[in-house]
């Protein structure tokens, strides 16, 4: 007994009219088709977006060990350096100053070494008041955040690199004020980075309108790890630039000055034998500076 399977429709329904599926119908039907999974693919792309820029942060931070940052808008979550003050009203043995170590770590009476590292001030204060609760009753603990020593900003010029600690409220006209800047720094663009693994961020401040005019609409707020750039005004460049040319004619003049004095200093003993026997002598054997001249 055969089975027929009928066969389908060659015939596309399509709002306003029918195509015959023989000669336009297939194609019709592909386009949509590619149409609908090109709009899926990029409604599911956009929709990854944030996913993949908090991946990709999280991958950068475990890359540089910062296990313990907060979002912009969090409370402060201290770190290894950063120091605490604890207060307490019923039990003076916990008023003491304490310094997170490298480990996260501080020690308290009584409960040992505890570990508060990426813990804000509050939250510290319910761990240690759960923690003591079985030692001490009615404790009525406070911790405040006096030392902030894991925040960094780090400050570049064309000659030297170095990090500063972020105390807090802290701006660019702050840093720049604190700072020893080389000669011929232009104050005029000063850069500060914000880097992101997606969306780096790049502003400029003018410290040079700020302190002659006023100007502080380009003055910002700094954060952690910002990276503030300090360049060279034109003229700078040009001196840093022959002071590099001049490099080797320095070290030619720096060997024959070294050659001229070896000549010039006169041999005042033969050899060590004679160095030894005015040592026993008592004699003084000391030349320039306490050294022996041969």
């Amino acid at each position: 007994m055969r089975t027929i399977v009928p066969r389908p429709s060659t015939h596309f329904r399509v709002p306003d009219r029918e195509i015959q599926g023989s000669r336009f119908g297939l194609p019709v039907a592909a386009f949509a088709i590619a149409f609908a999974l090109l709009g899926s693919t990029m409604l599911t792309g956009c929709a990854s977006v944030p996913e993949s820029r908090e991946m990709q942060r999280l991958r950068v931070q475990e890359g540089f060990g910062r296990k313990y940052e907060a979002g912009d808008d969090d409370e402060f979550r201290v770190a290894p350096r950063d120091g605490i003050v604890i207060q307490s009203l019923n039990y003076t043995e916990l008023n003491l100053q304490q310094q997170i170590g490298p480990d996260g770590r501080i020690t308290v009476p009584l409960i040992g070494s505890v570990h508060i590292a990426g813990l804000t001030s509050k939250e510290i204060e319910d761990l240690l008041t759960k923690l003591l609760s079985d030692y001490m009753k009615k404790l009525d603990l406070v911790v405040l955040v006096n030392v902030k020593a894991s925040k960094r900003i780090f400050v570049l010029t064309p000659k030297t690199g170095r990090t500063v600690a972020l105390t807090g409220d802290q701006t660019a006209f702050d840093l720049i004020m604190s700072s020893t800047l080389p000669l011929f720094s232009d104050t005029s663009k000063i850069k500060v980075l914000r880097a992101d693994p997606v969306a780096p961020e790049v502003f400029y401040y003018n410290h040079y309108a700020m302190v002659h005019r006023g100007d502080s609409s380009t003055n910002i707020q700094l954060r952690a790890d910002d990276i503030v750039s300090i360049p060279y005004t034109p003229v700078g460049v040009a001196f840093d630039l022959l002071d590099k040319a001049l490099i080797p004619f320095k070290l030619f003049g720096a060997a024959m000055s070294t050659l001229v004095r070896g000549l010039l200093i006169p041999a005042q003993f033969r050899g060590l034998d004679e160095v030894a026997e005015r040592i026993e002598q008592g004699q003084n054997v000391g030349g320039r500076n306490g050294s022996v001249f041969f």
